[in-house]
């Protein structure tokens, strides 16, 4: 199983200067949402389950820790947000 996450602002309100407002979408269902972003459950795992195995992505012969994991995100969205 392969997955990533990315933390996007520091503060849930305020990004850049700019107001930052969460979507929340709740179908028919009667199973309450999760009110966390991607991000935020990659950082409690990394927190939590710090050295141990992310899953696994065998045929890209990629393997990391849970904290190596939330690092190599952070990084991909610092990238992302940066300037040209």
């Amino acid at each position: 199983m392969c997955w990533g996450g990315l933390r996007l602002a520091k503060s849930p309100d305020r990004h850049e200067g700019r107001e930052v407002k969460l979507s929340y979408v709740h179908g028919a269902g009667t199973t309450p949402l999760i009110a966390d972003t991607i991000g935020a459950a990659l950082n409690d795992a990394a927190e939590r389950w710090g050295d141990r195995d992310a899953p696994v992505a065998c045929h890209q012969q990629l393997r990391y820790s849970y904290r190596e994991l939330r690092d190599k995100a952070d990084r991909a969205a610092r990238a992302l947000i940066a300037p040209v």
